[in-house]
């Protein structure tokens, strides 16, 4: 329901599924007010502490669930890390939802070898069926990263959903690899000066670059020349985004 992928959906369920201290409050008080009778709150009492005292084994069910999830025809750190052995010179993708997709498929079209690190098992399963190389796993861990040979590879793009995940990846990426260029697919401009201030090296506002698509659209079918559009979309861009603090990054 919160979105997140089944391995971890499986494995927070089952550590979150016993009952808490909380409940011994609960039930007591509503025991004392009579909103329960003592028989029913003495064995809700009891199937609490039970599952408080099975915590551990859901914990260690938790574990195994996810493992087995995630091996379920899903690419490991250590295939991630075999299949790129040979991989020079080329472009590491955080994330493989629509954005990454694309860039992919431009990647492709120009003959530039890439592969793409992504938390959607499902998304994973699928692309790898398409024999693409995608592999499950969390871009923000520096282990995972290192696995796509990062040390050898030509540009890095950030292209995750959440924020917070796009700057953890940033973060674990500039420890090691201050000068590797890094683009990052932002959703708002608000976020842009963030992200460049972490080392990012252009960051792309995904709701200003399609909305200024979407209006040089409009003023060539107004009858604009593209000279005078293109024009126009640098000025409006150029108003839109902070500086970065490195003086480049742009688009």
């Amino acid at each position: 329901a919160f979105g997140l992928p089944l391995p971890l959906a499986a494995s927070a369920g089952l550590h979150l599924a016993q009952g808490g201290e909380l409940a011994f409050v609960l039930f007591s008080l509503a025991m004392g007010t009579e909103a329960l009778s003592v028989e029913t709150g003495q064995f809700l009492l009891a199937v609490v502490a039970v599952s408080m005292a099975t915590t551990p084994l859901l914990a260690r069910a938790g574990r195994a669930a996810q493992s087995q999830l995630e091996r379920r025809g899903l690419p490991s750190r250590t295939q991630l890390q075999t299949e790129t052995e040979a991989y020079s010179g080329h472009v590491v993708i955080a994330g493989f939802g629509r954005v990454g997709q694309v860039i992919g498929r431009l990647l492709d079209e120009r003959g530039y070898r890439w592969v793409a690190v992504d938390l959607d098992a499902k998304n994973v399963e699928r692309s790898r069926k398409e024999r693409l190389p995608v592999f499950f796993g969390d871009a923000s861990q520096e282990e995972m990263v290192a696995a796509a040979r990062i040390d050898s590879a030509k540009a890095m793009v950030i292209t995750l959903d959440d924020p917070e995940a796009a700057k953890s990846a940033l973060a674990a990426l500039r420890r090691k690899l201050p000068d590797l260029p890094v683009i990052v697919r932002a959703r708002h401009h608000v976020h842009v000066q963030e992200l460049l201030e972490k080392g990012a090296t252009t960051v792309m506002p995904e709701t200003t670059e399609s909305s200024l698509l979407l209006g040089a659209a409009v003023l060539q079918e107004l009858g604009d020349s593209k000279t005078d559009v293109d024009a126009a979309v640098r000025t409006v861009r150029e108003r839109s985004y902070p500086t970065s603090p490195s003086g480049s990054g742009l688009p």
